[in-house]
């Protein structure tokens, strides 16, 4: 399993995190304040096309070191979008 992570560039707290599998990708997103994304088995192509669309729309591949910063893992998106 690999994990890759998108954000916004508007500087808010809008994360996208994918759980990239041999055969499938998991997604979890936070779009909006009320918007998300929580996806299990999408295929690769789904994936892809989920990745492009969020790339025009000025979100950037995350670096190392941008994620670190945030301190910001795939629990840490689960409790900003559901509180948990």
């Amino acid at each position: 399993m690999k994990q890759e992570w998108l954000k916004s560039d508007d500087h808010s707290d809008r994360w996208c995190c994918f759980l990239v599998f041999d055969d499938h990708v998991d997604v979890l997103a936070r779009l909006g304040p009320t918007q998300k994304i929580h996806r299990n088995g999408m295929t690769l192509d789904e994936a892809r096309v989920l990745w492009n669309a969020l790339v025009l729309q000025h979100w950037h591949h995350c670096s190392d070191d941008e994620i670190d910063a945030h301190a910001m893992s795939h629990r840490r998106l689960r409790e900003i979008i559901y509180g948990e």
